[in-house]
């Protein structure tokens, strides 16, 4: 077995202590890691894997690739510590590369270095106080970023961390209410499948609950407040790192859009309202393309007032009609508000009067139309109200849990042009 800097290792493993442990040590030898999305298809995968030019596939599943040298993740672990390699020392060592998430486009593969990695980690212990009695429940996949960093923040600070046998929404819910877990990274919709448990006031003892990965309603809030929840509302992307700010635990104020304070190692700017970033965080360069060495665009629609951050929308999803600007994370906001809501999601679809018009996808109670058009009317003015309301079971998700705008626009299609 060659491995080295160039070598990169594809890792399609399920986590447990053993793949923990192999991931941490991959990561101080300075090896390569490609971690791939264990709910993609075998086609994805392999698009993946050539993509990122990786030479060996690890598994701890008992998945195989050809064409490529295959490991069982015990074996590879028990040979790659007999190997001699020193640690590495160089900040700027490729450590990791993540795929994005492609809710709207093709994924894209984003590599991090060890850079990245240490400039989240200080930023983390320069905003929270962490110690040795610490568990941070690992609740999210280490495919992902925001998994990752909680591994990799449980080297650095020596704190500890629970990782369970699955990270099904059932277990997870169960394992928040525990009394040994002191910190949590949560997405909205589990933190809202916590509150209908019964042991829901357990959370109050916990030292930090960290949401982010999607919109964070006013109602969510609102009830995490009532009840004093040391809440902490998180801003990021795997671009970033993770984390590009967290809010102040004991002042939080929340406002719609707001994410936080700017952690420490960025510098921020806003360029015709999208949000730009530089800095330690901001990761190398995507696979096949040249470094990121000036402003990130993240994309993002975004203000900032006295370093404090607030998201207004994705540039991709604006939409313009009859030459209006219309965001549709506003409308989302104010739909959630309605009694009986669970979730909603605006898409654009095309109109040949107006060129672009909002459409609305609800869970929920299945609301009439009026319902929707008399509550906004005092909301907003009349060119952003959605000209239709479609009701659904549930909100298409990605593998990773965040929304699949792309069924959601194909779905659009199907609306008739006058309603």
């Amino acid at each position: 077995m060659n491995l080295n800097k160039d070598t990169p290792v594809a890792l399609y493993i399920k986590p447990d202590a053993s793949s923990a442990l192999l991931i941490l040590e991959l990561f101080l030898k300075g090896i390569p890691q490609v971690i791939l999305n264990t709910k993609l298809s075998d086609d994805e995968i392999k698009n993946q894997v050539v993509k990122s030019k990786a030479r060996f596939f690890v598994s701890n599943v008992g998945k195989e690739l050809l064409d490529i040298e295959s490991y069982n993740a015990i074996d590879f672990y028990k040979e790659f510590l007999s190997l001699d390699i020193k640690n590495s020392e160089n900040l700027e060592d490729e450590s990791f590369v993540l795929f994005t998430s492609g809710s709207t486009k093709e994924p894209k593969g984003v590599v991090l270095t060890r850079a990245n990695i240490i400039s989240n980690v200080i930023a983390y212990k320069d905003r929270f106080e962490f110690n040795s009695n610490d568990c941070w429940l690992l609740s999210l996949p280490i495919y992902h970023v925001g998994g990752l960093m909680i591994l990799m923040r449980s080297l650095f600070l020596g704190i500890n961390i629970y990782i369970p046998k699955d990270i099904s929404l059932k277990r997870i819910v169960d394992l928040s209410t525990k009394n040994f877990i002191t910190q949590l990274s949560l997405v909205p919709s589990v933190l809202t499948e916590i509150f209908k448990s019964e042991e829901v006031s357990k959370l109050v003892s916990k030292k930090l609950i960290l949401i982010g990965g999607a919109k964070v309603s006013n109602k969510l809030v609102d009830k995490c407040q009532r009840l004093n929840l040391p809440i902490a509302i998180t801003y990021g992307m795997t671009e970033l790192s993770s984390s590009l700010s967290i809010s102040n635990i004991k002042d939080f104020q929340y406002k719609s859009g707001y994410v936080g304070e700017i952690l420490k190692g960025f510098e921020c700017r806003i360029i015709n309202d999208e949000l730009e970033v530089r800095g330690h965080g901001v990761f190398k360069n995507y696979i096949d393309s040249k470094n990121c060495n000036t402003w990130f665009k993240t994309g993002d629609l975004a203000r900032i007032d006295n370093e404090k951050l607030y998201i207004v929308g994705r540039k991709d999803r604006m939409i313009i009609s009859g030459g209006e600007n219309i965001y549709p994370e506003e409308i989302e906001r104010e739909c959630c508000n309605i009694n009986g809501i669970k979730e909603c999601v605006v898409i654009s679809k095309t109109d040949d009067k107006w060129g672009q018009r909002p459409i609305l996808f609800f869970t929920g109670d299945d609301l009439p139309k009026n319902i929707f058009t008399e509550y906004l009317s005092h909301k907003l003015p009349k060119y952003k109200i959605p000209d239709y309301f479609m009701y659904l079971e549930s909100i298409p998700l990605l593998s990773n849990g965040k929304t699949d705008y792309i069924n959601l626009s194909d779905l659009a299609k199907s609306v008739p042009k006058t309603v």
